[in-house]
């Protein structure tokens, strides 16, 4: 399947600094760069499920598409987190609040999947959610989400 919308989420954790980046295509144009710092005692998981739950949020915005198909794939390479999110005993909050925003989407008719990519293999799109994740994490500048 072709996606209008492809996303690269990452999250990254140094000591207490976490933050969360994203990098989302259209067309296989880059067009947005998101990064979010979050609070020091966050998981490194905590930061790629924001990720993917900021991901979403944004491309629930996206109002442009004229008439291409409103699909989205979005990347990550933590196991952890998609399995989290295919288990239905997991009802931790951020991935309830990722499903709810999901099924919000899908009444709007919009299609997401969700894909393993593996880290630090040279994927442009990953690579740079992975810098963006490293960037806002010690940026002292950005708010704490």
């Amino acid at each position: 399947m072709n996606y209008t919308v492809e996303v690269f989420t990452d999250g990254s954790k140094s000591n207490s600094e976490v933050g969360s980046g994203i990098a989302i295509f259209i067309d296989q144009e880059l067009a947005h760069q998101m990064q979010f710092k979050l609070h020091g005692q966050c998981s490194n998981n905590q930061a790629e499920q924001i990720a993917i739950l900021k991901a979403l949020e944004k491309i629930s915005t996206i109002d442009n598409l004229q008439d291409k198909q409103k699909s989205a794939i979005i990347h990550t390479d933590s196991l952890i987190t998609l399995d989290s999110l295919r288990n239905p005993n997991n009802h931790k909050n951020i991935i309830e609040t990722i499903r709810k925003q999901a099924r919000k989407m899908k009444e709007q008719r919009w299609t997401i999947h969700y894909t393993w990519v593996k880290a630090h293999v040279g994927i442009a799109g990953n690579e740079l959610a992975d810098k963006l994740a490293k960037r806002a994490a010690r940026n002292e500048d950005l708010e704490v989400c």
